[in-house]
């Protein structure tokens, strides 16, 4: 009987070895599992963030070549309109160096009376007017008010030219971003 209850006992121990082992297998095999699970959801994950950042940088490479197409745009327009105000201000600067030049012939513009007034005779000819128009003005005055006219004139060549490229740049802006 000693034989029959070390023969059970002998059986017992290995159905509690064979338990033990099972289950520190079974989770093993979950373990194995569980972390191939997880190694292919971090592979799938690094592929599509790869993938991510691929398009972003293809993206990214289409704006700037877009950005750099339309600066060029904005660049050569700007340069057509410099080349445009420069013939226009040159056309202007040889007008005034004639207008200057045909000044030239008219009189100076007298000493004060000897009677204390500062006032004096019109240098053009004809009656004398109430007022003084540019034909009757001397030469000093007459060349100040022509350069004065001619710097306005010039300004307003710089401000056209200026306004013409604030509007085609946000005609532009306003096409990139749909702002109005």
């Amino acid at each position: 009987m000693i034989n029959i209850v070390k023969a059970y006992a002998w059986q017992a121990v290995a159905a509690i070895l064979f338990v033990a082992l099972s289950t520190a297998g079974f989770k093993l095999f979950a373990e194995k599992t569980a972390h191939a699970d997880t190694r292919a959801d971090r592979d799938r994950i690094s592929l599509a963030y790869a993938n991510y950042i691929g398009e972003q940088k293809s993206k990214n490479a289409e704006a700037a070549k877009e950005a750099r197409t339309k600066e060029q745009e904005l660049q050569a327009a700007a340069d057509t309109f410099r080349k445009d105000a420069y013939v226009q201000i040159n056309r202007l600067q040889r007008e005034r160096d004639a207008a200057l030049d045909s000044l030239r012939t008219r009189p100076a513009r007298p000493a004060p009376a000897a009677n204390g007034t500062s006032l004096s005779a019109p240098a053009g000819s004809g009656t004398e007017a109430q007022g003084c128009t540019p034909a009757q003005l001397f030469r000093e005055d007459a060349e100040l008010a022509s350069e004065i006219g001619f710097d306005a004139q010039e300004l307003r060549i710089e401000y056209d030219k200026l306004w013409a490229l604030y509007q085609r740049a946000r005609g532009q802006t306003e096409a990139v971003t749909g702002d109005k």
